[in-house]
Formats: structure tokens, C-alpha cells, sequence
């Protein structure tokens, strides 16, 4: 998934898209796609073309989703975040936190 032609990393949906497919506030989202002095992204940004595009693509909601699904089991963003790293770091995957190959049991 490494070509800027690919699909799957086109921008798709909005950030308010992504909380309401995913039923997570807004701030949180927001909060995932940035990093901060404390902890990397927690999903990718596609980037829009003009405020208020699209800028989250398919694998960016599919790394929203599976953060989304370890909230809920109540882990915390600090670990989420160091996981999703352990994983793009040990699979060599960027996008590991979105591929069918690297489940949640790492």
C-alpha cells in the first residue's frame, strides 16, 4: 500500500465523517490524527485539497476503527499509540494498524 496512486490512501472522508461511521466524538478523532509532544498519530491523514474535504482515506478509517474497537475495550490512547508504532516498526508496515495481517494479538 506504499504507491500515492493506490485507492485505499485516496482522501475519502471527512474527519465528522469518520466519528460518525465510527461513533467516536469528533476531539477524539481530531486527537488520532495528530501527534503530540506525548505520542505518535494513531491514523493517517490523506490530506484535503480545500477546508472541510475530504482528508481521511479508506485505511485512515480503517486505523480509526480498530483504535476505536481497543477504546472500547478500555486500553488506553497511550498504548494504543505505542502499539500501532510496535506494529508499523516489527511488520515494516506503515499502514499496519488498518492490514488484514496484523491482528490484535501482538
Amino acid at each position: 500500500m506504499r504507491s500515492k496512486d493506490d485507492p485505499r490512501l485516496a482522501p475519502l472522508v471527512t474527519a465528522t465523517e469518520v466519528s460518525r461511521l465510527i461513533g467516536m466524538p469528533r476531539p477524539t478523532v481530531y486527537s488520532w490524527m495528530n501527534s503530540s509532544s506525548q505520542r505518535d498519530a494513531v491514523m493517517h491523514v490523506a490530506g484535503a485539497e480545500a477546508r472541510g474535504w475530504p482528508s481521511i482515506s479508506l485505511v485512515g478509517l480503517a486505523e480509526a476503527h480498530t483504535a476505536r474497537g481497543l477504546r472500547q475495550m478500555h486500553v488506553s490512547m497511550p498504548k494504543i499509540s505505542a502499539f500501532a508504532k510496535y506494529l508499523r516498526e516489527e511488520s515494516g508496515d506503515e499502514y499496519a494498524l488498518a492490514s488484514q495481517n496484523s491482528s490484535a494479538t501482538a
